[in-house]
């Protein structure tokens, strides 16, 4: 997370690139998220503490997205064709921040000892 952040606040053309696949690789996208998701669903799906639980809600997160850019509705289409195309330059930059700061934390957490 804290590499695409980086790439993202650094190159406007990272941030463009993305931006274009995201809207002409819908299915594809979703086949990622759910290929990301399910394993850790299957491994990881505790809701005992606050990391786990975490955890286990971003897997699960991750599959109904991925499940959702499948099925191809034509409402979750609307709503993401308004969004990525009301993105600014500024709204792109807080966004790489707060992907740099959501990994930096996931990166803390996973060396604590519990």
């Amino acid at each position: 997370m804290i590499l695409i952040g980086l790439a993202m606040l650094i190159s406007k053309s990272s941030r463009e690139e993305l931006i274009n696949r995201s809207k002409e690789n819908i299915m594809f996208f979703g086949f990622v998220n759910i290929i990301f998701g399910l394993p850790i669903i299957i491994v990881h799906n505790k809701w005992v503490g606050v990391w786990e639980a975490i955890i286990s809600l971003i897997a699960w997160l991750s599959v109904i997205k991925g499940f959702i850019r499948i099925l191809n509705l034509p409402y979750f289409n609307k709503l993401r064709e308004e969004k990525l195309n009301n993105f600014s330059e500024s709204s792109l930059k807080k966004y790489s921040f707060v992907i740099i700061i959501i990994g930096g934390v996931f990166i803390y957490g996973s060396f604590l000892k519990v």
